[in-house]
């Protein structure tokens, strides 16, 4: 992919994640800090309710993707496990053992995982060439 493609994605791709952001870490601030849910669970919990947000989102803002949802929403829910499971490990790494503080953890695990997410959505959910979900190309 050119970079006169590329750029106009990252610059898209960042603005969803903006407010991908906002959501998931109201969520998380919520849950942690009033409810008091432990916060490596109220982190997984925000992550994962952005997702509806995102998913549409990129598809038709970002990547711009014809790929139909029925391909697409799998692919990018196996997508979104991956960055869950990153997200948790580097929030749980950063608290328990970096000491960092739990509400900042959470802003660690987004950062962290922003550049593995981008390379997966543009290249296994929303690319053209991508194989579906059954093995065989589209």
């Amino acid at each position: 992919m050119g970079f006169q493609k590329l750029a106009p994605q990252l610059i898209r791709f960042g603005i969803v994640g903006i407010s991908n952001v906002t959501i998931c870490y109201t969520v998380f601030v919520v849950l942690y800090a009033w409810i008091g849910i432990h916060y490596v669970l109220a982190g997984a919990i925000g992550f994962m309710s952005a997702l509806p947000f995102a998913y549409l989102a990129n598809r038709n803002w970002t990547f711009r993707s014809s790929i139909p949802v029925r391909e697409g929403l799998p692919r990018y829910s196996l997508a979104a496990l991956l960055g869950l499971g990153c997200h948790s490990a580097v929030q749980w790494v950063s608290g328990e053992f970096l000491s960092v503080p739990e509400l900042w953890t959470q802003l660690i695990g987004i950062s962290a995982v922003a550049v593995l997410n981008f390379a997966v959505v543009s290249r296994f959910v929303f690319s053209q060439h991508a194989l579906s979900v059954g093995g065989q190309n589209e």
